[in-house]
């Protein structure tokens, strides 16, 4: 029963789907909450996380939501902090499952049976450089049922690069307000 929704014929429709939000969407938030709620249900995980990185290099989460509802503040924590970090050293996005001894103690003690995670990319400050990442999507599941699959790595990666250019506008956006301000 892995992705119960995600196929090779329904891959196309979805991710149009996806894209119309972006058109559709009100602010960065409501759109970025609109993303994790299509991706929980499309992909049957339990939960779908934005993870931003701090000046300190640790990971915050802005948005979070589970079936359909906000997280709370203690659900957003909730998560494997050791996959989100591999995945920030790793880049690309990827598959967490557990290896054959098991899953990293922070996702065991939480039940994580698999992880889908992706880096968010935005384009460089300055001429020359590569993008810059900023941060991850990460995506949980608990249900050894519901195990994803590579054309679930290959959606998210694809709903990262636009979740990306979403947070890079609203970036550019505030800072350019800031700058009139002053």
């Amino acid at each position: 029963m892995p992705g119960p929704r995600l196929s090779s014929t329904s891959l196309w429709p979805e991710a149009r789907a996806l894209i119309t939000r972006v058109v559709e969407a009100a602010s960065r938030d409501q759109f970025v909450d609109d993303c994790l709620d299509a991706l929980v249900e499309l992909f049957g995980a339990d939960r779908g996380v934005v993870l931003l990185a701090d000046g300190a290099g640790a990971s915050v989460a802005i948005n979070a939501r589970g079936q359909g509802r906000a997280l709370s503040a203690y659900e957003r924590e909730e998560i494997s902090r050791t996959i989100v970090d591999d995945a920030r050293r790793q880049g690309g996005a990827r598959l967490w499952e557990p290896p054959g001894h098991g899953p990293p103690a922070s996702a065991a003690a939480l039940g994580i049976y698999a992880a889908l995670v992706a880096p968010l990319r935005v384009p460089a400050r300055s001429a020359g450089a590569g993008p810059r990442d900023v941060g991850v999507i990460y995506l949980d599941f608990r249900d050894p049922r519901q195990v994803p699959g590579p054309v679930h790595v290959e959606f998210l990666a694809a709903a990262a690069d636009l979740i990306s250019v979403v947070l890079d506008g609203a970036e550019r956006a505030a800072r350019a307000h800031e700058d009139l301000r002053t």
